[in-house]
C-alpha cells in the first residue's frame, strides 16, 4: 500500500468500530476523544533507540555494528494516534481502580505492588529503609520479561481487562469499549521503514499511547 492507501484503510477501520459502538460508548468515546484536530495524518516510522551500555569490550569505528537498539514506533500523526490516548485513558482509570481497591497488598506496607514503569521502580528503592542489622544481609532480586512488548498477547490483554472490569463493577458497557480499542488499536499498527510499509502482526509496538 502507499501512505495514502493505508490512511485512507485506517480511517475506514476507526468509522467501522465507531459504527458498531452503543450510544453509551459513543458518549464516552466523545468525552474522551482527543479535541486537537489532525492537519495531516502520517504513518508511524519505526526508530531504533540505541542501547550503548549493551555494548561489549573497548568502541571502536565497528562497534555501531553490533550496538543493540530498541525498536520504537514513532506515530506522532498517525490516524489510530486518537483511539490509542482514549483506551490508555480508560486502562489508567482502570489501574486506578484496582489501586485504590487492593492497595494495601504490599508485603512492605509501601505502595500498590503493581510497578508502573521503571522511574516507579526506582522511587520505590529510594524509599525502601532496612534496619542496619539486615543491611548486609538482605538481596533484592529484579527481572525482566525478554520481548515483553513482541510476547505479549492481545487475546489475553482482554481477557484480562473483562476479568478486572468484572472484579471491579466497571459497567459493562465500558469493559466491551476497551476490549474494541485495543483489537483496533493494536491490529491497525503501521509504520514504514528503509524497507518499505509493514503492519506489526505480535503484541504491541513500542511508543505507542496505550502500550504505556
Amino acid at each position: 500500500m502507499t501512505e495514502e492507501t493505508c490512511i485512507s484503510h485506517l480511517l475506514k477501520n476507526i468509522a467501522d468500530f465507531k459504527q458498531q459502538c452503543s450510544n453509551d460508548q459513543i458518549t464516552l468515546l466523545n468525552r474522551l476523544w482527543p479535541k486537537t484536530a489532525v492537519q495531516k495524518y502520517r504513518i508511524g516510522v519505526m526508530k531504533l533507540l540505541p542501547k550503548v551500555h549493551k555494548l561489549t569490550g573497548d568502541i571502536d569505528e565497528n562497534s555501531w555494528k553490533f550496538l543493540p537498539s530498541r525498536p520504537i514506533r514513532g506515530a506522532e500523526l498517525d490516524p489510530m494516534k486518537h483511539p490509542s490516548k482514549v483506551l490508555y485513558k480508560l486502562l489508567q482509570k482502570m489501574l486506578v481502580q484496582l489501586k485504590d481497591e487492593y492497595g494495601s497488598l504490599s508485603m512492605f506496607d509501601l505502595e500498590y505492588p503493581i510497578l508502573n514503569g521503571c522511574d516507579d521502580y526506582i522511587s520505590r528503592l529510594d524509599k525502601l529503609r532496612l534496619q542496619k542489622d539486615f543491611i548486609m544481609k538482605t538481596v533484592l532480586i529484579t527481572a525482566d520479561f525478554s520481548d515483553a512488548y513482541t510476547e505479549t498477547c492481545i487475546k489475553s490483554l482482554q481477557i484480562s481487562i473483562f476479568k478486572i472490569g468484572e472484579l471491579l463493577m466497571i459497567p459493562y458497557y465500558e469493559i466491551d469499549l476497551m476490549i474494541k480499542l485495543v483489537e483496533l488499536v493494536f491490529s491497525n499498527s503501521y509504520f514504514y521503514t528503509p524497507n518499505g510499509l509493514y503492519r506489526q502482526t505480535r503484541g504491541m509496538p513500542m511508543g505507542d499511547y496505550s502500550s504505556r
